[in-house]
C-alpha cells in the first residue's frame, strides 16, 4: 500500500454465533481477489 493512501476500518460486530468470523474470511478473499493488500 503506499503511503498516499489512507487505510480503512472494517469492523464486525453481534452475538456470538451469527456469522462474523464467517463474514470476514469472506471479504478478506474478495479483497484479495481483486488485489487489495489487507493484514
Amino acid at each position: 500500500m503506499s503511503t498516499s493512501n489512507k487505510g480503512v476500518f472494517i469492523s464486525f460486530e453481534g452475538i456470538d454465533g451469527c456469522g462474523k468470523s464467517t463474514q470476514v474470511q469472506m471479504l478478506l478473499k474478495r479483497l484479495e481477489e481483486e488485489g487489495i493488500e489487507c493484514e
